[in-house]
This record gives structure tokens, C-alpha cells and sequence, in this order.
């Protein structure tokens, strides 16, 4: 195993985890993150998986591709995070 194999694996198993624990835990609180979180996580694959079919030009494709959709999903995550404060405050 070489040291990339070994930081695609980390990261996946960070991010299914943070998806199994704190991703349930929002959507239990509002619906509307669900959305972002199915996002984050094919942002997440493109990442990993699309660097294990690919080298060279391809792969720097996938990994900007999925960094672009990663941060889609955290922009759409800051978004509903407002609009949840915003309707908790006007109760």
C-alpha cells in the first residue's frame, strides 16, 4: 500500500463517519440537511474514487471536481444552517 492508498482510505473512513454520526444527528433536527449531506458524499467519492481509475490529468480532474462539489455542499450546508437560525429566532 502505498501512502496516497493509505490517505484515500483515512479520509473516506473520516467522512463515512462524520456522515454516520453528526450527519444523522442534523437530519434528526432538520430535514433540510439531507440534501447537503447526499452532496458531501458524492463530492467525498468523486474525490477518492475518481483518483483510483484515473492518473495524471484525469485524476487532478477528480480531485478538483469533487473538491467544487465538497464545497457546494458546505456552502448548501451554511444555508440551511441560517435559514434554521432565522426561523428559530422569530419563533
Amino acid at each position: 500500500m502505498t501512502g496516497h492508498t493509505i490517505v484515500k482510505i483515512l479520509y473516506l473512513s473520516v467522512s463515512l463517519i462524520w456522515l454516520a454520526t453528526k450527519g444523522r444527528s442534523l437530519i434528526e433536527r432538520n430535514d433540510g440537511y439531507l440534501i447537503p449531506i447526499i452532496v458531501f458524499g458524492i463530492g467525498s467519492g468523486m474525490m477518492v474514487l475518481g483518483t483510483n481509475h484515473t492518473n495524471g490529468w484525469a485524476g487532478t480532474g477528480a480531485v478538483s471536481d469533487g473538491l467544487l462539489v465538497t464545497g457546494a455542499s458546505l456552502i448548501l450546508f451554511l444555508i440551511v444552517f441560517i435559514f434554521e437560525e432565522i426561523k428559530r429566532r422569530k419563533g
